[in-house]
Formats: structure tokens, sequence, C-alpha cells
């Protein structure tokens, strides 16, 4: 009979006890949107959520929806109460978070007259009631005194629109920026400063605040604003050499200076961002020339009651601090991502990963190797680089533009010769397809060549450009497309090469298979594919093909017979997405704001409101490690998930793996288990494709083990070996 081998297994029970959440984060936070004082404690809201730092310490605790129930990732305001209660507003949702340091209440349409429209500002006044200004038609002001909600918009008020930027308290009054109108609303009377009325400068105002002489202060685009009661002032671009301020956030000191940011017009030639302060005359501008300020936008600024002035830097997600002379810097973050769009993941064969990020603002390493432990930067990963994979003995490829390169874990290598990866013309070949076989070799899409044909009469060229497919055997490119081969004259979508190294493209003419020597196509003329343009598609256990059917479902392919499975609510909609095969044999696809989860019978969808998924972040990539773990590329950070909790301290379990022999696989009657030595005590577990124990035993002093079929059914399970309490193999089995 023949024997099979298991030498490196990808099996990873979720029956271990948990010692992880389900939901780890890993971001550099991204779009700092506010600060907010509390005691020794300064409060920071980002779209990533909120983070706490002891301004003694600078240690700091990070908030967001994995441990939290923040309803929206996007914090866009955060005020203090005269109780020391925490109030968060969030941007997408448009719901108010209240945290006592203990309890978490959450206010949206269910329960107030918030609308679900962004709100705009928090402020509380001298009786701890709480003001929300509203971004939307059906919005306008709320006020909440802790039991009682009132809402003033244009049907009940002195409003003259229900979009309300800014909202700010002062002493009995409570003022209101209007898009470019100023309000003050003392609790009975409304009055209305606008252009018509007023010498207002009729910019839009983003920001309201007092100075200690009881002047209030408006800032815009342009520059800011002063109103004395009587007169308004501008010190904007019209009169002072202002650098550009386009800044949502404002701050004054004890000392009656104004502090704002700036941001980067162009990070080489033009203006550069930073922190900017303006004395009543003159404007001093803080960036790399003359600070530890990196050139980029700056936002929001605090000034906190000792006179410190803290800030947000937009890109590097850290927060700064000037107290006079010295700054200190504080990393918002909670990983060393060198920026938080991730663009693509990839997996290590030893459950490493490579994070491959847009071109950072502060360098040059667009790439991360990330183990749990340590963050390792890596160069040659940026906005050129098409895509990675990693073959079976953990080296690294990227595919860019000007070729493939190579990285064992120490070196970096050029791939010699690798054939074209950009036409020359303004085609827009994506050429994202990459894939390594079982035995080292690279399979990727190239431009083979490009028809060009120039219109005499309209004196226009048009470009038709041909996709072929490369592989790469450790020496020498071989090269295939419609003219020397089989293959149809279609784009590449998707390489994969299966379980016998044989090689799969999905293209848009179908599903090509490639074993070497013969070429088979699967498309609508000739079998049951109901569609041809066919996308991302991966292997189940048994060697179906599962591919998207178009609308957040699947089709399932025998190579003979197609099943559909439809999402269970989401079919209407549009939306395909990239799969991938968890270490169980289940189907996982993300879309551009879903996760969902097949197992052939039961259907899970995370999206923004069941899980940490952030709003409005696109969802790039996803990959699953040899644990399990689902690591989620997002617009805001890296989402690692797995049911049961993440698995993040590997070593125990992987310096206990041993290679055992199973035999026969597929089996009929019974299987054996050879673990190559004598084993002291060893438990074998059977999981169905659902992960449900179907058969479990425990022996001691044994080398071999016979596992009888019983009543087990036809088809896939898998065993975990356990022995001295670790894992120390796993892997598939097949009953016929």
């Amino acid at each position: 009979m023949k024997k099979i081998i298991f030498a490196v297994l990808l099996f990873y029970s979720s029956h271990l006890i948990a010692q992880n959440p389900e939901w780890i984060y890993l971001s550099k936070v991204p779009g700092i949107q506010t600060i907010a004082e509390d005691g020794n404690f300064i409060w920071i809201g980002s779209c990533a959520g909120a983070l706490k730092i002891n301004r003694t310490t600078g240690t700091k605790v990070i908030f967001d929806k994995t441990n939290c129930p923040f309803p929206d990732s996007w914090i866009s305001n955060i005020a203090i109460d005269h109780y020391g209660n925490k109030w968060f507003s969030t941007w997408n949702k448009g719901v108010l978070v209240k945290y006592d340091d203990t309890n978490w209440t959450i206010y949206d349409t269910s329960n107030s007259p918030l609308s679900g429209c962004s709100i705009e500002s928090l402020t509380i006044d001298s009786n701890n009631v709480v003001w929300i200004s509203t971004g939307c038609t059906n919005g306008g002001l709320i006020k909440f005194d802790g039991t009682n909600w009132t809402l003033y918009n244009t049907s009940n008020s002195g409003l003259t629109t229900n979009y309300i930027k800014s909202v700010f308290s002062e002493g009995g009054n409570i003022w209101l920026a209007s898009v470019t109108e100023l309000i003050k609303f003392d609790g009975t009377n409304w009055t209305l400063y606008n252009t018509s009325n007023s010498a207002i400068s009729g910019k839009s105002i983003v920001h309201i605040d007092k100075d200690n002489n009881g002047n209030i202060w408006l800032l815009h685009t342009g520059g800011v604003e002063k109103f004395d009661g009587n007169t308004f002032t501008a010190y904007d671009n019209t009169n002072t050499n202002i650098p550009n301020i386009n800044n949502t956030s404002m701050s004054i000191d004890a000392n009656n200076i104004i502090w704002t940011g700036c941001v980067a017009y162009n990070y080489s030639t033009h203006v550069l961002g930073g922190l900017m302060s303006f004395d009543g005359s003159t404007w001093t501008k803080y960036d790399s020339s003359n600070s530890v300020i990196s050139d980029e936008d700056v936002s929001p600024v605090y000034a906190d009651h000792f006179n410190n002035i803290w800030y947000g830097c937009d890109n590097t997600g850290m927060v700064g601090r000037k107290n006079g002379s010295v700054w200190t810097s504080y990393d918002a973050s909670n990983s060393e991502l060198n920026d938080n769009y991730v663009s693509q993941i990839v997996s290590n064969p030893d459950g490493k990963v490579f994070i491959g990020t847009k071109e950072p603002f502060s360098s040059a390493l667009g790439l991360v190797k990330y183990d749990w432990n340590n963050w390792v930067g890596l160069p040659n990963y940026d906005n050129t680089s098409l895509t990675m994979a990693t073959d079976i003995s953990g080296n690294l490829y990227i595919k860019k533009r000007t070729g493939i390169i190579k990285y064992d874990g120490a070196n970096w290598t050029n791939i010699a010769n690798t054939p074209a990866l950009q036409a020359g013309y303004p085609v827009g070949l994506n050429l994202d397809a990459l894939a390594t076989d079982l035995s080292g070799g690279i399979w990727m899409d190239y431009v083979d060549r490009v028809d060009a044909t120039y219109d005499q009469i309209n004196h226009t060229w048009t470009y038709n450009p041909h996709e072929g497919l490369a592989h790469y055997n450790g020496t020498a490119w071989t090269t295939f497309n419609n003219l020397n081969s089989l293959l149809p004259d279609a784009f590449i979508n998707q390489i994969v090469i299966d379980d016998s190294n044989i090689v799969w493209v999905s293209t848009e003419n179908g599903l090509i298979k490639f074993d070497g020597t013969n070429w088979t196509i699967y498309n609508t003329s000739n079998s049951l594919i109901p569609m041809n343009n066919i996308g991302s598609f991966i292997f189940d256990p048994v060697g179906n093909i599962w591919f998207s059917n178009g609308r957040y479902g699947f089709y399932k392919f025998d190579k003979t017979n197609v099943v559909n499975y439809t999402h269970p609510y989401l079919d209407p909609y549009l939306s395909g997405g990239i799969l991938s095969r968890d270490i169980d044999g289940s189907i996982w696809q993300f879309t551009l704001f879903d996760l969902i989860h097949f197992d052939g019978n039961n259907w899970t969808t995370y999206d923004a409101d069941n899980s940490p998924i952030p709003n409005s972040s696109n969802v790039t990539s996803l990959t699953i490690d040899k644990f399990g773990n689902k690591w989620l590329g997002t617009q805001f950070g890296v989402l690692v998930y797995k049911h049961l909790g993440v698995i993040t301290s590997t070593g125990s379990y992987t310096d206990r793996y041993i290679s055992v022999s199973v035999y026969p696989n597929p089996f009929n009657d019974e299987f054996e288990i050879d673990f190559v030595k004598q084993l002291n005590k060893v438990d074998v577990t059977i999981y169905d494709l659902l992960s449900m124990p179907v058969y479990s035993t425990s022996l001691s002093k044994v080398r071999k083990i016979k596992i009888p079929r019983n009543n087990l059914k036809s088809g896939v399970y898998f065993y975990q070996i356990i022995s001295d309490n670790c894992i120390i193999s796993n892997g598939k089995i097949i009953a016929k």
C-alpha cells in the first residue's frame, strides 16, 4: 500500500483552551482626530479607536473594537465632563458613547434624538450638560443633561441650517459654527452673525475657541478670526504670511497664544506640514527645520492646563507634546507597521507573516516581517509592488514592474531575465498573479506583447495588450502564450498550484489546467461552469474548485458538476472577492467591507457591525497562517481573527512537531499512524469538517496505532495528536 508522509502539517485544532482574544488589531494609528485632558491622562481619538496616555509615565492603554463596545472605530471627538466621564462621538455611525472608567453606555438612534449622521463636535458646559453638533440635513444641535434630550433644528430654533460644524461652551453661552455663520445661543435667544449683518469674513468656520480675555476665535482654512463681541478681525493669508492652514483644530494656551496645525502641501518643494503658533501679530511654524516634528500633516492641537501643547501627526501615528523647548513623542500605535494602508499579507510555512503597506511617509521600508515577538522592517516593497508570494522553503518573492526580487531571510536577490512586467504603453495591466509550486518554482503572468494600432483619421493610438504565463525553475524562464500553447488569449486573474503540483490559472476566458505537458480548458462552452471570467479560486481538501459567484457566495466545481452556494442575505448584491482555504478545509472570502466564512453548511459574515473591521475601510487582503489565524489587511491596519482565540505563542507547539506516516490514505476499514518512535503517552482525536470530534483514544508507550473506521461516513476528516500536553502532529485523512 502507498504511504503518505505528513512532514509539515498545516492543521492546528481550535479545541485548545484560548488564552488570547478572538480578534487582535495591529495598527499604525491613522488620522488622529481629537485630544482631550483628564487629570494626569491625555485621551486621543483616531480613526482606529481611542488611546489613553499617562502624561507622567508615558504608558498607554488602547481602546478599540476588539476590547470595548465602540460601534465605530472612527472617534471624531472626546470630551471629559466634571465627574471624569469620557464622552466619545463616532464619525460614521453618529453614535455617542459614555465611559465612566468602568461602564460603557451607548446612545444612538434607538434611545436618543441622534439621527445616525456624523457627530461633528462635542462640548461640556458649566452645568455638566453635553452639547452635540451634527453634520447632516436632519441633524442640528442636541442637548443632553444626563436624563433629558433636546433637539434644536431649523424648525424649532434660530438655526438657519441643521449642519453645525463646531460647538463651543463659554460661560452661559453656546457658540456654534454653521458653515460660514457664527451663532450664539444663551439658552433662550439666538444671535446670528453673517456677512449681511456683521463684518465676519464669511469663510467656512471649522473650530471655535476663547482666549483669556473673553475674545472668541474662529479657525478657518485661510487663518484665524477674532471676535471681541463687537468687531471681527481676520488674521489670514490676505494680510499676513501664513503657511498652508488646512486644519480642523485650534487651541489657545494660558498665554493667549493660538496653536493650530499645518498641512503638508508638497513634501519636497512646497509647504511642509508642522505645528504653528500665533501670538496676535506673528506666526511661528515648527517643522523639521527647527524641531523634532516630521514634515507631515499635524492635527489636532490641544493646550492642556500645564500649558503643554499636544498635537497629532497624521501620517506617522505619533502624538507629540511641546513643553517649552522640550519635545516628547508618544507612539499611538500598537504595531510597528510603517504605514497603516495594508496592500498585501502573505504567510510563511513557519507561521511568520510579511505585511506590505503603501510606501510610508517617513521611511522607505514598506514591508515588515512579524512573528508575534519581533517586527523587522524590510526594503524593496513600495507603491510599485504588484504582489508577493512565499515558497515551501519560506523564501519571499516580491513582484514589481522592474522584475521579481527574492528574499531568503538574510539576502535579497534579483531573479535574472524576468519577463516583461510593464508594457511601455498606457495599457493599465494589473499583473498581480504570482504563485510558487512544490518544487520551489515561480509562476506568474507577464506582458507577452502589445499590439499598437494608429487611427489616421483621429490621430490616436489604440493598444491591445496580451498576457502570458511564465515559469521559472530556479535557473531559466519558460514562457507560454496563445501563439505557442493552448493558453487562451485572455487576461490572467490568479494562479494556484494544487496538491499534485499541477498549475491552474483563472482567466477572463475560463479556468485553465496545465500539468506540464497538457492544457485543459474549462469554460461555458465545454463544461457546466456558469461564467468565463473567473477571478479568485481555491481547492478544498478533496480537490473541488471553489470560486466566487459574484454575489457574496460560491460555486463548487468538481471538474464535472457545479453547485451554487448562495449567501443567505447578501445574494442579491454584486460582489466578488478573494478566497482562502482554512486549515480545516472551510472557505473564507474577503470583499470590500466583509469577511465571509462558509464551512459547507453554515455561513458567518463579519463586517463593521458585528466585528472590529473598521467602518469605511476597504479590506485589501487575507492570508491564513499554519495555525488557522486569519490575517486581514485593511486601510486602517491589520486584524487577526481565530475562533476561540488567536494563537500567538507558537514556539512550544512548533518545536514539538514530528513527522508521522499515515496509511492508507484514503482508507476503507482502518488506517494506521506510525509515530516513527515510541511515545510515552498519546492522545489521538479525529474531527469532522465542522471541527466536531468523532473519535478519540489515549494510549501509553506506543509507536503505532490503528484507528478503526467505526461508523464514519465517506468524506474528509482531520486527526490531532497530543503528547505531554502539546500538539505534536495533525493532518488530513479521507474515508472512502
